[in-house]
């Protein structure tokens, strides 16, 4: 046998080994990897930090503040698409804010929740409500129920971390975890109030 017939035979053997042990990972893991490559993919993350101002049916005056789920592979639909609180923190009495985890993640209302499902199914991005300042009240997370253990009102010159995430039957998106601070000045003026209501991202 000459030399490059030796290289031959040998090549073709690699490559036959490599070709078995593909067929082997894709018999065992194919679904996965096939999601995972070509499935849906979830961004959560906060829409809009000066909110949407609006008047409410009793006249009061109110800004709604919102989420966004983007699934950045959209002709891969997600389904049964939810964002859950997974985490809820507060000052405590001496100002600090300690980690503390929920005892089960609690699910925020989609905007115009009224006109679509519960669980919807997501390929162009959605919004749902992250939670709502009332001018003479303060703000409150839109949960869809609270948790007795939980308070979801900020006061004024408090504020609030919530960490949040977006679940489908699929896949999750990254977690995100955003700070809302409010020092108890309400103005009609969008950039003006962005100054007295904080609502960000922030980095953990």
């Amino acid at each position: 046998m000459s030399e490059t017939q030796f290289w031959i035979q040998t090549g073709i053997q690699i490559a036959t080994v490599i070709a078995t042990l593909l067929l082997g990972a894709i018999a065992i893991w194919g679904d996965s990897i096939k999601e995972k490559l070509l499935g849906p993919k979830l961004q959560l993350s906060l829409f809009d930090p000066e909110g949407d101002r609006i008047n409410l049916r009793d006249g009061t005056n109110a800004r709604y503040y919102h989420l966004r789920v983007t699934n950045t592979h959209r002709l891969a639909q997600a389904h049964n698409v939810r964002v859950v609180v997974t985490k809820i923190v507060g000052p405590s009495a001496d100002g600090s804010i300690p980690d503390e985890t929920l005892s089960g993640p609690v699910q925020l209302t989609w905007q115009h929740g009224h006109s679509m499902p519960q669980y919807p199914t997501v390929g162009p991005s959605i919004n749902c409500d992250l939670g709502c300042l009332l001018k003479d009240k303060g703000f409150s997370l839109s949960l869809l129920f609270v948790p007795n253990n939980v308070n979801p009102q900020v006061p004024s010159n408090q504020k609030m971390q919530i960490e949040a995430i977006a679940v489908s039957d699929e896949t999750e998106s990254n977690p995100i975890t955003v700070e809302i601070i409010w020092d108890g000045v309400w103005t009609e003026d969008a950039k003006e109030m962005r100054k007295h209501m904080v609502v960000s991202e922030i980095n953990t």
